[in-house]
């Protein structure tokens, strides 16, 4: 019996994320006031150091001697929503931006949940480091709203990857998520990868992965717990969802 099907005419196009409320008058970006912009240079930096060198103490590595990067969730202000933080700067000079979360989901600031491959955390240290050293009042600031719209970083948690409009599940017991995991580059293989994390793991995946451009979905049965394990491996987590109908247990 034929089933019915979802036909989209066109084609997809890659666009910017933008926040609604996230430009001045100029057109350019809004940013938080830092009034000590040494100390704040200070803190992310530290933030990130301890982020990427907490990851390499619990890597899991399931292809290699150690997983090719480490995820890290950055926060914006929750008393300025309409300095938002600069996603296209995330999303650049190796890393990658896996998801962004606006405030009133979950959370009453803004998320947003970044991969970096070992070695591209440099680019934005040298930045907080610039940012630091720059005069507040110039014109020349190339990375302002970048690094004054930023809270704190911290290492991602798997409440980080939820992305549904009801609350991350809270029971404890084994079921089933909808992953979707994000490819590294050119060579990346996510289908291989999420298979060799969660036979290492020894979680239960259905048969199959759904490949969506740069994003490959699986479907996999664990709990809480376990998931966040996955954080760990070669396999980057992009985003969490409830599945959109029932798996059988």
């Amino acid at each position: 019996m034929a089933r019915p099907h979802l036909i989209i005419s066109g084609s997809a196009q890659d666009v910017p994320y933008r926040h609604s409320d996230a430009q001045a008058r100029d057109g350019r970006t809004r940013t938080h006031r830092i009034h000590d912009r040494m100390s704040h240079a200070r803190l992310l930096t530290q933030n990130l150091m301890e982020a990427r060198d907490r990851a390499r103490e619990t890597a899991l590595p399931t292809q290699g001697p150690i997983p090719r990067g480490f995820t890290v969730c950055v926060e914006g202000w929750t008393d300025e929503p309409s300095a938002p933080l600069a996603l296209e700067h995330l999303d650049a000079n190796g890393a990658k931006l896996l998801s962004a979360r606006d405030p009133g989901m979950h959370e009453s600031l803004e998320l947003a949940v970044v991969w970096m491959p070992y070695g591209a955390e440099t680019t934005l240290l040298d930045t907080f480091t610039q940012f630091a050293r720059d005069d507040a009042g110039g014109d020349h600031l190339r990375h302002e709203a970048l690094v004054a719209n930023i809270k704190r970083i911290r290492a991602a948690s798997l409440r980080d990857f939820w992305q549904e409009l009801t609350p991350f599940p809270g029971h404890p017991g084994k079921r089933w998520w909808e992953v979707w995991f994000a490819t590294a580059g050119p060579h990346g293989n996510p289908a291989l990868e999420v298979e060799a994390a969660t036979q290492a793991l020894g979680m239960r995946m259905s048969a199959g992965t759904l490949t969506l451009q740069d994003r490959t979905v699986a479907m996999i049965y664990a709990t809480a717990e376990q998931l966040a394990q996955l954080l760990r491996t070669d396999a980057i987590v992009a985003e969490v969802h409830r599945p959109a109908s029932p798996q059988p247990n």
